[in-house]
């Protein structure tokens, strides 16, 4: 399991940035990705856009994915858009997590 920290505003203008780190972190074989959003301020539509596509190249090499979810305004989005049933989300990184990358 690695995690991918991203931070700030993930929108229209930054998802390309997000897409490549996410497309880099999802180039190698793994277990599980986690990808902390935590310190994300602000997700549109692009934002999800881009995690999706990671969860579908995920899913194809038969691993997974989960959202560390702490702002009530991402956790808001994901729901009106009906992917909090699509995606595993948490409230905290869990303490198995051997190495932090991105």
């Amino acid at each position: 399991m690695e995690v991918l920290t991203l931070q700030g505003e993930i929108d229209l203008f930054t998802a390309p940035e997000v897409s490549a780190q996410l497309d880099a972190a999802t180039a190698r074989p793994r277990t599980e990705l986690v990808v902390d959003l935590r310190p994300v301020t602000f997700m549109d539509c692009s934002g999800l856009s881009v995690l999706c596509r990671a969860r579908k190249r995920l899913l194809r090499g038969g691993v997974g994915i989960r959202l560390v979810v702490h702002d009530s305004a991402v956790l808001r989005l994901l729901r009106l858009t009906g992917l909090a049933e699509v995606f595993d989300t948490v409230a905290d990184l869990p303490h198995e997590v051997p190495a932090l990358i991105g």
